[in-house]
């Protein structure tokens, strides 16, 4: 009888340590869970600092680098055609000659813009014609079709890439423009073929798309320079509240359908919006470092 006793006390205690080790895993989960409601309860209510302390509390992060130093980099991949895709194009439409005499990347962006904006009037693109100056121009000038706002861009931003000029393109709201990256003054500059204009402040200084956007939330005033403005200017400057940038500008070398061009755009918000929130775009940003980055290089699909 002794020797059933021992054996059942030694079989006791790995059942105990199993159930002490199952209660132990049940009140941690029950632990984690309780706090993750609450670290969630947190940010539905706004309070996004208690739900970060309430995780980090005892996590100091120094600053290892002085933010002032750091070149921060785009996250997005930004393509554009080479001068060498758009040769035919260049060369079939003499932009050589249309841009003759000046050296300023600035001076031959009017000079195209201009040009483009005289190769037809305003129409409608049905059939919406390919995103290909070539063949934009071939079909409008024959009559099968129209050109608006886009039409110019698509022509404007390929002859400008036929230069080895950076362009890209920007939608706003219910209209399109260009950005150019003007390396005399350093930096991406808005224009708009449609009404043959570019954008300033108060003081002559020329505007991105992104200075724009900032002014006219502000109240600010901004100035249209060109020959073939819009009827309303406030309410033309008001598209600029809301603005997306193309990360692909090479639809000569690499095309795509209309149907795909919202796969290529990043819509940015200010950190305080909450558009974003009911209605989710395919890709969206409130870094102007994703957005505004020097080109150093043409072709720029290498970026600093």
């Amino acid at each position: 009888m002794r020797t059933n006793s021992n054996s059942s006390a030694r079989k006791l205690p790995p059942v105990l340590i199993i159930v002490s080790f199952l209660l132990l895993v049940i009140f941690i989960g029950i632990y984690w869970l309780l706090l993750a409601n609450k670290v969630n309860r947190d940010r539905e209510t706004g309070d996004t600092a208690k739900a970060v302390a309430q995780v980090q509390k005892s996590i100091h992060v120094p600053l290892f680098i002085n933010p002032e130093k750091i070149r921060h980099q785009s996250r997005f991949n930004f393509t554009f055609d080479p001068p060498e895709v758009l040769k035919k194009y260049r060369e079939s439409e003499n932009l050589d000659q249309v841009t003759a005499g000046t050296r300023s990347d600035f001076k031959k962006t009017l000079r195209l813009m201009k040009w483009t904006r005289d190769q037809w009037e305003p129409g409608l693109p049905d059939p919406y014609p390919p995103i290909n100056a070539l063949r934009i121009l071939a079909e409008i000038r024959s009559g099968w079709t129209g050109g608006f706002c886009a039409q110019y861009n698509y022509v404007f931003v390929q002859g400008l890439q036929s230069l080895s000029i950076p362009a890209r393109y920007i939608t706003v709201l219910g209209h399109e423009v260009t950005e150019v990256w003007i390396k005399e003054f350093e930096k991406w500059l808005c224009f708009d073929p449609l009404h043959n204009a570019y954008y300033t402040d108060e003081k002559e200084v020329l505007l991105s798309v992104f200075d724009i956007y900032r002014r006219v939330k502000n109240n600010r005033p901004v100035r249209l320079v060109g020959d073939k403005l819009p009827a309303d200017i406030q309410s033309h400057l008001k598209k600029f509240l809301r603005f997306s940038v193309w990360i692909k500008n090479n639809h000569v070398s690499s095309p795509v359908n209309f149907s795909d061009l919202e796969y290529y755009k990043v819509h940015f918000f200010e950190n305080n919006e909450n558009y974003w929130l009911s209605n989710p775009p395919g890709l969206w940003t409130s870094s102007l470092n994703d957005l505004y980055f020097p080109i150093r290089a043409y072709p720029a699909n290498t970026l600093e």
